[in-house]
């Protein structure tokens, strides 16, 4: 039995679908599509997802190679974004679990 091989775009949307939850559980707003664009949240919801997910936004050709690569780049982008705060509007004041 050979072993289960993961291609990349598979390790990538798991990492796009951890950050969606994370960012609709710490926003409070699902789905994040029924934000509209003059939103307050807007802006806010983008930031994080830029943040989480940067190959989405910038020309990269970073290879994840393994679920353990997904984990370990996941927590620390989630680490880094617990220290941008919130808008006035939103209950919590931090990304912060």
């Amino acid at each position: 039995m050979s072993p289960l091989l993961y291609p990349e775009s598979q390790l990538s949307s798991i990492l796009v679908s951890v950050a969606y939850a994370y960012v609709t559980r710490r926003i409070s707003i699902s789905p994040l599509s029924s934000l509209g664009a003059k939103d307050p949240d807007h802006g806010v919801v983008q930031d994080l997802l830029s943040s989480i997910l940067p190959f989405l936004i910038e020309r990269s050709t970073f290879v994840y190679r393994s679920v353990d690569d997904v984990v370990t780049s996941t927590w620390a982008k989630l680490e880094a974004v617990r220290m941008i705060s919130l808008s006035p509007n939103t209950a919590s004041a931090d990304y912060g679990c």
